[in-house]
């Protein structure tokens, strides 16, 4: 079990990573709720038709639970406009917008660091990091230094696009909680 700790940590960190928090003031109205939510979504520039963003709305749950519950935007907002019963507007705690574009970027960086590390660290393991003077007739091996950088550089393309494709499917998270 001890084995596991370090790489969940890790893993923890990498996840929470992709979503950023925002306090904003809580709208006194519908239609302001409605303008909020389209200019942090990015409404007019068609990345929500295009699947590269989406917006919930967020409640708290009435079982006492902690955890925030995200509802589809335009059900929710259809709703709380007819006022139906379906969701109170007096448990609305903000609003989440996920952006596959920007997860895709986190992913690349995130997977193109980590590779080059554990790429770096693999190389320089199996280098020869012998001076060439004190080779003798046998032979060196190939030079740490150039396991080092190759390994680093197989690795960190190879986990970048791996955290690429992790990232685009997990999405950047921006939650805009009301204070």
């Amino acid at each position: 079990m001890r084995h596991l700790i370090g790489p969940l940590a890790v893993a923890a960190t990498l996840l929470a990573a992709c979503t950023t928090i925002h306090r904003v003031p809580r709208p006194s109205t519908v239609e302001a709720l409605h303008k909020m939510a389209d200019r942090d979504l990015g409404a007019g520039s068609g990345v929500e038709r295009r699947g590269l963003a989406t917006a919930s709305l967020l409640f708290q749950p009435t079982d006492g639970s902690a955890d925030l519950v995200p509802v589809s935007l335009d059900l929710a907002l259809a709703s709380i406009d007819s006022d139906g019963a379906a969701h109170d507007s007096s448990l609305l705690r903000g609003y989440e917008v996920k952006r596959t574009g920007t997860g895709a970027l986190q992913g690349l960086a995130i997977g193109a660091l980590t590779g080059a590390m554990a790429g770096g660290l693999i190389g320089a393991g199996l280098g020869d990091w012998r001076s060439s003077s004190s080779c003798g007739n046998d032979g060196c091996g190939v030079p740490g230094e150039y396991l080092m950088l190759g390994g680093a550089l197989v690795f960190g393309v190879g986990l970048a696009l791996v955290g690429a494709l992790v990232g685009a499917g997990m999405r950047h998270t921006d939650r805009y909680l009301f204070f």
